[in-house]
């Protein structure tokens, strides 16, 4: 790197550091089935690392790379080839003072150049019952940083030509622990969905969004069976772009924001309300509990317009509600339930916000890889989720290529206790509606005591039949259900699921009141219906 003089002034510290008198060296260790302490020493600032074995049974060998002090090392994987891919073939790249080594398999790409500050090992294995070849071939080179004092290294800004300073630094989210094997298992989770006749389904286009907005190389098998897909996600786009103003007329308000973030990232101009519509979003007092859902998507959408010189920006609006989201993180790092916590972290990510230190990036991103690493783990948490593991949102689309108190009070309320009380008992109707035009319909009858609330209900119900079962969470003084039978509020369509009480079909009426405060009456008709929600 060349050296920028008469930049800074006297005083400042510089890095000093002689790179014709540092010597690199490259210790090759082999270790074969059978042991070994051969090695070879080899000096130098760049050069290649390279192996081919014809093998069977198990083969092993290492190679370090020592970093001398104030250097980087940029490793590049040319080539990796084998019959067999892993785990009977692996490269590892294992950066000392890291917590997670890089992984190759033969069927990979080689990818983007591994930058490290700190001395590297490369380890080779084969392992089969077979005779089989394997070979790679890595180039490795040594640089410095003696262009800028020492505490410009990492500080967030390229300050040399080559953006060689910032290489290698790790914060924000890469710096939580644990995090590239949270992001590793929820990939191939993700992969493992995948079918050859189906692709993912009807959640196929986020499959593909969250695949691409995670993955730096490219998979092979994976970019192959996506390529059938690349179709649905044209005509999608193509049929967005041109009838967007025509549907957004028709559609919910609710709606509006994941559209307007879809032109932002497809780069077309949005409707001349828009702003105006999206900063009615932010400063609505509606009691619903998933308006946080659509303030957080209404962010990244205005996230798009913030640098963009308009007049007519909220910027009041649009930093009142990026503090309000911060204060309503709780202390295990969530905002709500886990589909709330992804999109408001996404949220508060596309605003600028992972260095700032009025909230807790690192236990809201713990608290969102519990949950992928959990067996209560699905499709839409992974989807919303997986893009914040490597930094990413769902704002980033256009730039990638291609309360503990409450809930023991409540789980306390059994079943056998609302069985048990005495009195009177009267009949109560409890009905799933699924669609606008009530698509499915699910129907059950009790026999309950009577102040029975339309929580203990669903509680009776979900007990009865498992496609009742219901989750919930406490949101301010609320209890907030978000998913029943496996049906979750999906802030993209606009469907949430509302409760409805009534005597019959003509006196049913929508309640916004917490289901553990609504009390049913003899002959009530309660319903959950997910459907399309106004604010």
């Amino acid at each position: 790197m060349q050296l920028i003089s008469n930049n800074f002034q006297q005083g400042m510290e510089i890095i000093q550091l002689s790179v014709s008198k540092a010597i690199l060296l490259i210790l090759i260790c082999k270790f074969c089935f059978v042991s070994s302490d051969e090695c070879v020493i080899h000096t130098g600032f760049e050069g290649t690392i390279e192996e081919s074995a014809y093998r069977i049974s198990h083969f092993e060998r290492s190679w370090k790379i020592i970093v001398p002090p104030g250097s980087f090392v940029q490793l590049s994987l040319e080539s990796y080839a084998s019959k067999y891919n892993c785990p009977h073939s692996t490269l590892t790249v294992t950066v000392l003072n890291r917590d997670e080594p890089y992984s190759f398999c033969p069927s990979e790409s080689t990818g983007m150049p591994i930058i490290a500050s700190d001395d590297v090992i490369i380890n080779f294995k084969m392992n089969h019952d077979y005779w089989f070849t394997s070979s790679f071939k890595m180039r490795y080179k040594i640089g410095n940083n003696t262009c800028i004092p020492r505490s410009q290294v990492c500080d967030g800004v390229k300050h040399c030509f080559d953006g060689i300073d910032e290489l290698g630094c790790e914060n924000g989210v890469f710096a939580v622990q644990g995090i590239t094997e949270s992001r590793k298992i929820a990939t191939n989770w993700l992969k493992n969905k995948w079918s050859y006749s189906a692709g993912w389904q009807e959640n196929t286009h986020r499959g593909i969004i969250a695949w691409y907005l995670v993955t730096e190389r490219d998979d092979k098998g994976m970019d192959e069976k996506l390529m059938v897909k690349q179709l649905e996600i044209q005509t999608l786009a193509s049929l967005l772009s041109e009838d967007f103003e025509q549907q957004t007329q028709f559609s919910s308000l609710t709606n509006h924001p994941t559209s307007y973030l879809a032109l932002c990232n497809a780069g077309e101009s949005l409707p001349i309300n828009a702003t105006s519509e999206l900063s009615k979003i932010l400063n609505s007092n509606s009691e619903y509990p998933f308006l946080l859902d659509v303030q957080a998507a209404s962010v990244m959408a205005l996230s798009f317009l913030r640098h963009s010189n308009q007049d007519s920006f909220p910027q009041t609006d649009f930093e009142n509600t990026i503090e309000r989201f911060k204060t309503l993180q709780k202390d295990d790092g969530s905002f709500g339930n886990i589909y709330t916590s992804a999109i408001v972290t996404q949220a508060l990510l596309s605003a600028e916000q992972e260095s700032s230190k009025d909230w807790n990036l690192n236990t809201a991103v713990n608290h969102l890889m519990k949950h992928l690493n959990s067996s209560n783990v699905d499709f839409l948490a992974t989807y919303l989720t997986l893009p914040i593991l490597k930094g990413k949102t769902l704002s980033d689309i256009r730039n990638t290529n291609c309360s503990d108190g409450f809930k023991q009070n409540y789980e306390g309320i059994s079943v056998d206790d609302v069985k048990s009380r005495l009195g009177p008992k009267m009949r109560v109707q409890y009905s799933l509606y699924i669609g606008d035009e009530k698509d499915t319909v699910h129907t059950i009858w009790f026999r309950v005591p009577e102040n029975i609330t339309v929580y203990e209900v669903m509680q009776l119900a979900q007990v009865a039949d498992n496609k009742y079962k219901f989750q919930w969470k406490e949101m301010g003084e609320k209890l907030y259900i978000y998913d029943i039978d496996s049906i979750t509020n999906d802030f993209e369509n606009g469907q949430f699921w509302l409760l409805y009480l009534g005597q019959n079909k003509e006196s049913l009426t929508h309640l916004i009141e917490s289901p553990d405060k609504v009390t049913v009456k003899d002959g009530s008709q309660v319903i959950m219906w997910y459907k399309r929600a106004h604010i």
